[in-house]
């Protein structure tokens, strides 16, 4: 239902209709247009009145308040509780201690957790677009299945911490601290790990067309069955790390340590290494140029 309290905010469009239809009869009276004036005032009326209907929509859709967090369900997660499938959207918990806290399935879209303490915390299924985790303390936190479109987590330390099969587009986790930290089988095109720490973390099967890793520590990490089109990893330390079987087309290695790294069966087609790799396993890949590489087999 329409609020009518409302309707004082459609007065002056309501005048500048009226104002328009009437130069417009002056007009069309004025060139002999109008024959039949009670037909032509009907369907005039008809006009104006579905223009005021669509005007009022469009005016109520505009002041229609941004969705926001029930405010049982945030009293609940401030008192200590757990709060499962809750509506939380919009929520203020920065610097709050929601250590171990279980919010699975939670409405958490644009929340703030701005140097909050979520370690252990249970944010699987959450809906987490946008959300920010600036400096965040989320170790071991679990984040399966979510969704983190748009979110940030720079500078958060989320070591160990469970992201698999999780979507993570345009994720911002510049600086992070995620030794050991889990993303198997998660989505997250273009997702920006500038100079991160991801020591022995498991990216298996993980979808990251133009993802950002350069400068990132990532010795021992697990690339596997990997999608990476279009990556960059600059300057980004690798030795240990396994790239077998995975997806690496144009993806730039330029001035990566690349010692010990395995690129075992995987497709680097018009990828871009530096010169002088030593201790790299190309076996049964598809190199930059095209051919497969069985020499090192």
């Amino acid at each position: 239902m329409f609020p009518l309290g409302r309707i004082a905010l459609f007065a002056p469009l309501i005048r500048s209709l009226i104002a328009a239809d009437k130069a417009d009869v002056r007009a069309a009276t004025g060139r002999g247009i109008l024959q039949h004036p009670v037909s032509s005032r009907f369907q005039r009326i008809l006009m104006m009145i579905w223009r005021i209907f669509i005007g009022a929509l469009a005016i109520s859709f505009g002041a229609m308040p941004a969705l926001a967090a029930n405010s049982d369900d945030l009293a609940r997660v401030l008192a200590g509780e757990d709060c499962v499938k809750c509506n939380l959207r919009q929520a203020d918990f920065s610097g709050v201690n929601l250590a171990g806290r279980n919010l699975g399935g939670a409405k958490l879209d644009g929340a703030k957790f701005v140097g909050a303490n979520i370690a252990g915390a249970n944010l699987s299924g959450t809906k987490l677009v946008a959300a920010d985790f600036t400096n965040a303390k989320a170790a071991g936190a679990q984040f399966v299945i979510a969704n983190l479109d748009d979110s940030t987590f720079a500078g958060a330390e989320i070591e160990a911490a469970d992201f698999s099969s999780a979507r993570m587009d345009e994720v911002q986790m510049q600086g992070v601290q995620a030794d050991g930290a889990i993303f198997r089988r998660a989505k997250m095109r273009a997702v920006n790990f500038t100079e991160a720490r991801l020591l022995g973390a498991d990216f298996s099967g993980t979808s990251a067309p133009a993802g950002i890793f350069d400068k990132a520590l990532m010795d021992g990490v697990t690339f596997r069955y990997g999608k990476m089109f279009g990556a960059s990893f600059k300057g980004t330390s690798l030795p240990g790390a396994d790239f077998s079987e995975a997806g690496l087309w144009r993806v730039d290695f330029t001035g990566a340590k690349l010692d010990g790294v395995k690129f075992i069966n995987a497709y680097l087609k018009i990828a871009v290494f530096s010169d002088g790799l030593k201790g790299v396993n190309f076996c049964g890949a598809t190199m930059p140029d095209g051919k497969s590489n069985f020499n090192a087999c």
